[in-house]
């Protein structure tokens, strides 16, 4: 039968029209007669996106006991009814062809092809019999636990190490939603995230921050970002965004700035030495409320004078000048620096000079400012029991940084004790460290790697042991996050459907493992499901008596007006009602935040805002004739361009298996999908004898991949830019769209230089 080019485009449409259901079901049809489809019953269970960190609620339509469809759940106060292509997405997690279906044992050689299916009762016998050998020699210490989740799944990893005699509990989240900055660490003394207000800023200032796609919660900031827009009693916000490339948060903005790469630090300084020169700092906060000032300020009236910033910038003088005005004189008004860690993110000193900004103006903890969202109020774990064993074990030096970063340096030869068992706890290490040789090199050295992952990700293709935890849409969790405001938010996670294989959720799994091992980590790990653990949590919530259950918008002013009078807010009646109601519409809130609890957000030994350590940090650097001021390292010889990395909205935080319909947005607005892609300005692809749909080889000094080359106007010349791929599985049956990761091309000093050459 003949097969022309009509056909094919009906069949591409066809394609297409059900990529873009909400939904896919592997079923075959005869499984599905149609009387039962159309008499099935329905059912709506509100639950929360886990696809990325954003904490979205959900609502899940079942339809004769199959998942039909996910939108989102109104009421949730992060999202009230939106959602991101990867929630839509998730419906087709369930029946994924790429799904581990049970527990894998190495018998093998490397990779996917070495792993055999074993029972759970031996694969955690295995695990529990290794880390018993370990302990019975005195080296509990070396065992490490990189941790990808937050909230109670979180605290039991850090209990189970606890008891077990292991200081290593490190981080190992695609997105740093669960713990503070290095600038807010610093300068502020705390441990929380930075909540940005821009509901209520007048003026914000971005800096490389892809914050309406790629922040904790895209969805979160485009909602804010509208209400800021629409024009409020206060006014409409500005928006200005300093990056190199013209990026979906570049393109919503008042205002683009095409900065070189690596110099949004320079520039900060350089704002600020404008605003000290003309006398628009607030110099009421800063006299009652920071420390280090007056050392800072001489360095940045020294040093970052607009014409040597302009010159490392790229920013026009006259453009100095005037955004330092603006910035200082319409508040509130609030900067924002790239808050993701990993490949490409912004280097602690650059972050400290954007936050510094915020102090400068005065808007710390004060509205339309940076906000430290208090914790929700849970009932905590008793404390884990130790034995001797535990207690010298936990006395042994834990790995530098507390994070995959610190286990890379550690692994790299810096090490004073091995590390003989790796369990990467709902994270995938290998790709956080970039997914390329080195760093599959890096997991070699460990003897025993355990992963709880759903999918063959970079480590679970990797490891002696696979523990498969059921998806997102499978189990029970508890999930903390915030709004914009500031307001603690905690959703709850409920099973949409009973698990499809023979998968367990990973807490459960330390349980077992721990009552193989018996003593402390047994007595530590008394529960039987994760959901009793959500119970003994919220019994905290429940009797505090504050916030709210998830509410139509207009209960949040009734809820703060009642707190702010000193009366509860909500009666939640029993805690078997309140459990109920918790079910039923998917979590808590507290819609006040107190600004004049300065206690909670300035938590430095002097109880201020500290300049210091990057007064510390200038005054390092300007001793190094070579890089006197706060910026990229010059190229070395060969690679002319500077890399850039940015995160794509269909992508980012993602760490499941590849979806179809995922892969085939990833890049909608670039005109980019199921292949990585590199951008380059059009002078520079000229020069290269590049153009637009060629394949290229990008190389730097760290390693090299291929792309398909996008010539992109809306790009600094002397940069290539590179999208962030979804991480997550490289697939079997479905491959990755991205089968490359840009983070490979990434040094240890994160100053990054290309080079490309055609194919």
């Amino acid at each position: 039968m003949a097969f022309g080019r009509r056909d094919f485009l009906k069949a591409v449409e066809l394609a297409a029209a059900g990529a873009a259901l909400p939904a896919i079901s592997c079923a075959r049809p005869e499984a599905r007669p149609a009387a039962r489809r159309r008499n099935a019953p329905e059912a709506a269970i509100v639950s929360v996106c886990g696809s990325c960190p954003g904490g979205c609620g959900i609502r899940a339509r079942i339809v004769g006991g199959r998942l039909a469809g996910i939108s989102g759940n109104p009421l949730h106060p992060v999202n009230r009814g939106g959602l991101c292509p990867l929630g839509i997405a998730g419906a087709q997690l369930v029946h994924h062809p790429d799904r581990v279906r049970g527990p894998l044992r190495r018998e093998g050689g490397e990779g996917p092809e070495g792993l055999r299916p074993v029972s759970w009762d031996i694969a955690v016998g295995d695990l529990a019999g290794r880390l018993r050998e370990l302990r019975g020699r005195g080296l509990a210490h070396t065992v490490a636990l990189v941790d990808g989740t937050r909230g109670l799944a979180h605290d039991l990893a850090g209990r189970f190490l606890a008891a077990f005699g292991s200081p290593n509990l490190l981080a190992g989240r695609a997105w740093n939603d669960t713990a503070a900055t290095e600038a807010m660490q610093a300068l502020q003394g705390v441990g929380t995230p930075a909540a940005y207000d821009i509901e209520n800023a007048r003026f914000v200032l971005a800096f490389g921050s892809g914050w309406l796609e790629g922040s904790w919660s895209p969805v979160a900031a485009a909602r804010a970002y509208g209400i800021a827009r629409r024009g409020r009693k206060s006014g409409r916000v500005r928006v200005v965004h300093v990056e190199p490339r013209l990026s979906v948060s570049a393109a919503h903005a008042d205002e683009w700035l095409p900065v070189a790469p690596g110099s949004e630090g320079a520039l900060a300084l350089g704002l600020m030495h404008m605003v000290l020169r003309e006398g628009l700092e607030d110099q009421a906060f800063l006299d009652r409320w920071s420390t280090g000032f007056d050392w800072l300020r001489a360095l940045v009236l020294r040093d970052y004078h607009p014409d040597a910033v302009s010159e490392l910038t790229g920013v026009p003088v006259a453009t100095i000048i005037r955004l330092a005005r603006q910035f200082a004189s319409t508040r509130p008004a609030v900067a924002i620096g790239d808050d993701r860690p990993g490949a490409g993110a912004q280097t602690p000193q650059v972050r400290m000079a954007i936050h510094a900004l915020n102090a400068l103006v005065g808007a710390i903890n004060s509205p339309g400012g940076v906000l430290a969202p208090p914790p929700v109020p849970l009932d905590p774990l008793p404390a884990a029991p130790t034995d001797e064993q535990a207690r010298r074990g936990l006395a042994a030096p834990a790995i530098p940084g507390g994070d995959v970063r610190g286990l890379s340096t550690w692994l790299d030869g810096l090490a004073t004790y091995p590390v003989n068992v790796l369990l990467a706890f709902g994270s995938d290490p290998v790709s956080l460290l970039g997914g390329a040789e080195r760093a599959r090199s890096l997991l070699r050295r460990v003897p025993y790697v355990v992963s709880f992952s759903s999918f063959l990700d970079e480590t679970a293709a990797r490891a002696d042991l696979v523990l498969p935890d059921h998806t997102w849409l499978e189990r029970w969790e508890d999930d903390p996050c915030f709004t914009s405001r500031g307001f603690p938010v905690l959703g709850l996670r409920q099973p949409v459907l009973a698990p499809r294989h023979a998968t367990r959720h990973a807490p459960e799994v330390l349980a077992d493992v721990a009552r193989a091992l018996g003593g402390p980590a047994a007595a530590a790990l008394p529960w039987k499901s994760f959901r009793e653990v959500i119970v003994h949590g919220l019994r905290g919530i429940h009797r505090s008596g504050r916030g709210a259950l998830f509410d139509i918008p207009e209960a949040e002013a009734w809820v703060g007006t009642m707190e702010k009078g000193g009366w509860r807010a909500s009666d939640f009646g029993t805690f078997d009602r309140f459990w109920q109601a918790m079910v039923a519409r998917g979590g808590w809130w507290d819609p006040i935040y107190d600004f004049g609890e300065r206690g909670r957000a300035l938590r430095t030994p002097s109880g201020r805002f500290d300049f210091s350590p990057l007064a510390r940090e200038i005054e390092r650097r300007s001793a190094d004739p070579a890089r006197p001021l706060l910026g990229a390292a010059a190229p070395p010889a060969g690679f002319p361009l500077r890399l850039h990395l940015f995160p794509l909205l269909a992508a980012f935080g993602h760490t499941q298996g590849p979806t179809p319909w995922v892969q085939d947005v990833l890049g909608h607005e670039m005109g980019q999908s199921w292949a990585l892609w590199v951008e380059l300005s059009p002078g520079d692809a000229a020069a290269l004898g590049v153009r637009d749909g060629d394949r290229v080889r990008v190389e730097s000094p760290a390693g090299s991949l291929l792309a398909r080359a996008h010539v992109y106007p809306g790009l600094r010349p002397g940069v290539a830019a590179l999208p962030l791929g979804p991480g997550g599985a490289p697939g079997r049956v479905q491959r990755r769209a991205l089968d490359a990761h840009a983070a490979a091309l990434v040094g240890a000093s994160g100053d990054t230089w290309v080079r490309l050459r055609r194919v």
